[in-house]
């Protein structure tokens, strides 16, 4: 991508999550927002303009984006169904699980502390999953897992690369 486009992309990204986190649209942040989006687009050229090597993504990024989308409706339900469970039923409760998640943890290179990184944000978004741990583990130093918290019980993904 030329430089033309990739600024034009970059500020109006970045002047979005401004007015994202700044939690309204209104004339006084959209006044705050442009600045710094500014910044943040001049940062980018430069970083850009004097990149050794171009910037390649690894990873299956469609299902990486895809799969935790599509496991929010029906992590909802499960959820959901869960908890009022625990609110209607007399005596059951709602207290959740703790389970591994097979996975690769890979090295200390760059590459594999990002991959550990999307793999961590993408088994966290959906409703009925938390990533406590990852791989390499302070509390479970020879497993390769995620320690997972799951409100309903739910079975670990085979993909130990990439689960989501």
């Amino acid at each position: 991508m030329s430089s033309g486009p990739l600024a034009v992309v970059v500020f109006l990204v970045s002047i979005g999550l401004y007015l994202v986190f700044a939690g309204e649209v209104s004339g006084t942040e959209a006044a705050a927002g442009v600045p710094a989006a500014g910044l943040v687009t001049v940062y980018a050229g430069l970083r850009h303009r004097g990149a050794s090597r171009p910037m390649r993504l690894r990873g299956p990024w469609l299902r990486l984006v895809l799969s935790p989308m599509a496991s929010v409706a029906s992590d909802a339900v499960r959820v959901g169904v869960h908890l009022l469970r625990a609110v209607f039923v007399p005596g059951s409760h709602a207290t959740g699980t703790v389970s591994r998640q097979p996975f690769r943890s890979g090295g200390e290179e760059p590459a594999d502390a990002g991959r550990r990184a999307l793999v961590t944000l993408a088994s966290s978004l959906a409703p009925n999953g938390f990533v406590l741990d990852v791989a390499p583990s302070v509390l479970l130093p020879d497993e390769h897992a995620l320690l997972m918290h799951r409100l309903a019980p739910g079975r670990p993904d085979p993909d130990r690369e990439w689960p989501a």
